[in-house]
């Protein structure tokens, strides 16, 4: 029921359910969704989910675990006033990979893959993990298929057609044993 989408299945938790059915905003505990606070490796997001409950913006398979508060969240989250949806990207990438998704409203693709470099160990050359790339991006097609069916069903044209895309990247270098640097950038866009 949540569409193989990972914010859409919390909806399977307790006290945790959407006013409209299969499509629309989470109301956690009976909150107001506009209060929910929803966050990303920390950094808030605005607008999680694509026309308002749809499928969340964010890649399935760059997620690598969901936290609901639904109360007694952490301090971090001190300023929120329903509940908190911490998203947490993964951040582990040893080898280069990726995969490609496509459903029935859109087609999401995910690669990955690590920065190395050769370093010199007992007079041997060997490969030392030194971070990672990862980018993903998804496109939603609805604007292809419904005009199709609703001419074919309906003999009638249709005015507007929900289209939508979003896309991930996160980078991050180990500049020693100690520190890292990572970058995180992410964008949505819906229109009619």
């Amino acid at each position: 029921a949540s569409f193989g989408d990972s914010i859409n299945a919390l909806t399977a938790l307790p006290s945790v359910s959407r006013p409209g059915g299969i499509f629309g905003p989470l109301v956690i505990r009976g909150a107001d969704p506009a209060v929910n606070g929803y966050y990303i490796d920390d950094i808030p997001l605005y607008n999680p989910m694509h026309f308002g409950g749809f499928h969340s913006v964010i890649n399935n398979d760059m997620i690598r675990e969901i936290d609901l508060y639904s109360s007694s969240y952490p301090s971090q989250f001190s300023n929120a006033q329903g509940a908190v949806i911490n998203i947490n990207t993964i951040d582990e990438v040893n080898e280069f990979g990726g995969d490609v998704d496509v459903g029935l409203t859109s087609a999401c693709a995910l690669v990955k893959t690590p920065i190395t470099e050769d370093v010199f160990i007992d007079g041997k050359e060997k490969k030392k993990n030194k971070g990672y790339m990862i980018a993903s991006a998804r496109v939603g097609y609805l604007s292809l298929f419904v005009p199709l069916f609703y001419e074919y069903i309906l003999d009638k044209k249709i005015d507007q057609i929900p289209d939508y895309w979003d896309y991930q990247f996160k980078a991050k270098y180990f500049v020693n044993d100690s520190n890292s640097f990572t970058v995180l950038a992410f964008g949505s866009k819906d229109e009619m």
